[in-house]
């Protein structure tokens, strides 16, 4: 499967038609450059592409979607408007990342500020704080339990923070009980609902890979992040050899690639 597959797409304004029969495909690895001149329509593809122009034939197809990592405030992901998102992402089993610089304005969301040089070390250092939040109103909302084959990924929060996460929801779940809070219908804990429908994503997180079979080794996923100036480049091989290094041959696998492959149904 592609990343992004776009085949035969017209997309019109009133009686314009400003594409007409665009077809392409990405796949894992390639860059794509869009070209030409004002009004040969590149903005009205990758409109098309981001869902804020229809198209009005032809398919757009992706290998993931991606939301932010904490919505505006009151908003959150225990609200029933997203009830509609959830049901077509596992309708057409399309994963949701979460990217850790998709916090929406708020109340001390640096990752809002235009001039990123502003964001706070404080702020970067504890930016797990957010992606913990969503996914407890995920889980504790019972998302997870209405849409079982869901599959939700914290993309470059790293991996330690998750063991004293899954510790602590299911402390609450269970010793923190009030009869208002939403009970799961199954026998099942809130870290049983993180095994089976969250992903995550890292990039040199020893301490995580140290206790990846709390987290689960079918949950990890590697990433370089490159271009990026955090980015493993040009040491990939290297770093990801070392915090790999007590890991067994298949666990390797899947952590490098494997897992990603699965979850994104890459060939």
């Amino acid at each position: 499967m592609s990343l992004l597959a776009v085949d035969d797409i017209t997309v019109s304004y009133g009686r314009l038609t400003a594409l007409r029969g665009v077809t392409l495909k990405i796949a894992e690895g390639e860059i794509l450059f869009v070209t030409g001149p004002n009004g040969a329509g590149k903005s009205t593809l990758l409109n098309a592409i981001a869902g804020v122009v229809p198209s009005g034939s032809g398919t757009i197809t992706l290998a993931g979607g991606m939301i932010t990592v904490y919505p505006p405030e009151g908003k959150g992901y225990d609200n029933p408007m997203y009830e509609p998102l959830w049901a077509a992402a596992q309708d057409l089993d399309i994963p949701i990342g979460m990217h850790i610089a998709t916090n929406r304005p708020g109340p001390g969301q640096d990752f809002a500020l235009e001039d990123r040089n502003r964001v706070r070390n404080s702020f970067l250092a504890n930016a797990d704080h957010w992606v913990r939040m969503s996914l407890s109103d995920m889980i504790f909302s019972g998302v997870f339990e209405r849409y079982p084959k869901l599959k939700v990924g914290t993309v470059e929060h790293e991996l330690s923070w998750i063991p004293h996460f899954l510790d602590r929801i299911d402390y609450t779940y269970t010793q923190r009980v009030q009869q208002e809070r939403y009970r799961f219908k199954e026998a099942m804990l809130p870290s049983d609902y993180f095994h089976r429908n969250v992903f995550a994503g890292f990039q040199e997180d020893a301490m995580g890979i140290r206790d990846r079979h709390i987290i689960g080794v079918d949950n990890l996923l590697w990433g370089s992040d490159y271009p990026h100036v955090e980015s493993t480049f040009p040491r990939s091989r290297q770093i990801i050899e070392d915090v790999l290094g007590d890991c067994t041959e298949e666990e390797k696998a899947k952590i490098a690639g494997g897992n990603a492959a699965r979850i994104y149904h890459l060939n």
